[in-house]
């Protein structure tokens, strides 16, 4: 039998997040759910707070470094952020859905979920002056584009796939300057 790592942990409570919301994230049910020990548990994590907050930052990990990553920093910024739409547009918005929903019920979580927050908006706001040249509207078309993000995974149903596709396709045709589309992936 495979040994159980730290990551296989975190990736079940991710699982456990998005089915049962933060209430399953309890030592017993994360155990119950992995088929495995208490003991299991607490033999890669010290305590259950220790493994919420390793959980988020696992959670950022996985939901954005390893996207952002993914994307060639030699195409321009408008190929950049059409390879993010294309990268995000393949996630299952529950995901991101769940996270918020513990955040805005547990304070310790919210302040974990701040720093995430920070840095996507960093990094399309980036992209987003690269192609308009000016930081200030940068600034606001990373916080629209975000917003859409983050509102998409809000519906019901999440819009997601091809639609979620379409439609920042379609924002990003509003741009100052842009008549174009964007380039079909």
């Amino acid at each position: 039998m495979a040994r159980t790592s730290k990551t296989d942990w975190l990736d079940a409570g991710l699982g456990v997040l998005t089915a049962q919301g933060e209430g399953g994230l309890t030592v017993e049910g994360l155990s119950t759910f992995m088929g495995l020990t208490k003991g299991s548990f607490y033999h890669h994590f010290a305590s259950l707070s220790a493994y919420k907050a390793a959980l988020l930052t696992h959670l950022d990990h996985v939901g954005f470094a390893d996207v952002v990553n993914t994307i060639d920093p030699r195409l321009p910024p408008a190929g950049q952020l059409q390879a993010l739409t294309e990268q995000i547009s393949r996630r299952n918005p529950a995901e991101d859905r769940a996270v918020r929903l513990w955040a805005e019920r547990d304070p310790g979580a919210r302040e974990l979920v701040r720093p995430v927050d920070e840095r996507r908006l960093q990094y399309l706001g980036e992209l987003f002056t690269a192609i308009v040249g000016d930081p200030h509207q940068g600034r606001l078309l990373a916080r629209l584009g975000y917003a859409v993000y983050l509102g998409a995974a809000q519906m019901h149903p999440p819009i997601q796939g091809e639609e979620y596709r379409q439609i920042s396709t379609l924002l990003y045709q509003l741009l100052p300057g842009r008549a174009a589309p964007l380039p079909e992936p």
